[in-house]
């Protein structure tokens, strides 16, 4: 049986434009299995046509890039039967990563994807759209537009303007309800994570998975500066839980959270400007991929 499958190829995206995905494709994919078509991503104002994509009924949709392509997806790919594929070649590959991808090994990719061993896994939705990784207000959102802006990508650029966001950053007030109980928090990250990684093998909360049902509310309170050495080895280490007081993870269903406007967050590491409340809830098994 021949699958109809869509490679979209992102060439915006962490490192894709140097490989000849073409001819990687036709050298290691069963093309006996995968009946293939591609679309190429060359632009930032680039939208997909969900709905003509939609109707071309494709079974298989493999994705070239990073989670930011992911996004692009999502209306396609969310509680249908279309299965994903991935080829992890963008900049941080946190979701792909959790799942149990090689990041920018597209060898391995391919060999999963001849393999087509098909799980479920929950997504998140915030409010008429998707993420599949993380949301976050705070510290993480800043460093995401930074990122976004600049040419040449990658762990030593992500690091360093991490280390230079911190400096002259303020903990945000950030007030949010769950199951109708309001709470007001004052945090330097407020992060919603389906799985437990931002990208690079970076996160807070290592307990977060995608197969449980629910989403990890994670809040790192306003701590001593004097702290912050200790407080970054801790989330180098995955151990949040030594931050004692300075720290809250809460499983949740779902979340409303009440921002002022024009406020930053990122999802899966894109930066977005919200002008309202954002409504996040978690779908379980919502999403039909091939699985490493």
């Amino acid at each position: 049986m021949s699958f109809k499958t869509l490679v979209v190829v992102n060439h915006l995206s962490g490192s894709v434009k140097n490989y000849n995905i073409r001819e990687l494709v036709s050298l290691y994919l069963d093309l006996k299995k995968f009946q293939v078509d591609y679309l190429f991503i060359e632009d930032r104002n680039y939208l997909l046509d969900i709905a003509y994509l939609k109707s071309q009924e494709f079974q298989v949709i493999i994705s070239v890039g990073g989670d930011g392509t992911l996004l692009h997806l999502a209306p396609l790919l969310i509680n249908s039967e279309v299965v994903l594929g991935i080829i992890p070649i963008g900049s941080g590959n946190g979701f792909a990563t959790h799942l149990g991808y090689k990041p920018r090994n597209v060898i391995h990719a391919l060999e999963v994807l001849n393999r087509f061993e098909i799980k479920t896994c929950d997504i998140a939705r915030i409010n008429e759209n998707y993420f599949f990784s993380n949301f976050g207000i705070g510290l993480d959102a800043r460093i995401a537009k930074d990122y976004k802006i600049k040419k040449h990508r990658g762990f030593f650029m992500y690091a360093w303007l991490s280390l230079k966001s911190i400096w002259g950053f303020k903990a945000q007030e950030i007030n949010y309800t769950i199951n109708q109980k309001n709470y007001r928090e004052k945090a330097y990250f407020f992060n919603v994570f389906n799985t437990n990684l931002f990208g690079y093998n970076l996160g807070i909360e290592p307990r977060a998975n995608v197969f449980d049902g629910k989403l990890d509310l994670c809040i790192i309170y306003q701590f001593p500066f004097l702290m912050l050495p200790f407080v970054s080895i801790a989330l180098l280490l995955k151990k949040p839980n030594l931050l004692g007081k300075y720290y809250k993870r809460i499983l949740i269903d779902s979340i409303t959270i009440d921002i002022p406007t024009r406020s930053l967050y990122q999802i899966d590491g894109d930066p977005e400007l919200s002008n309202t409340s954002l409504e996040i809830s978690v779908l379980p098994k919502a999403l039909r991929y091939i699985a490493p």
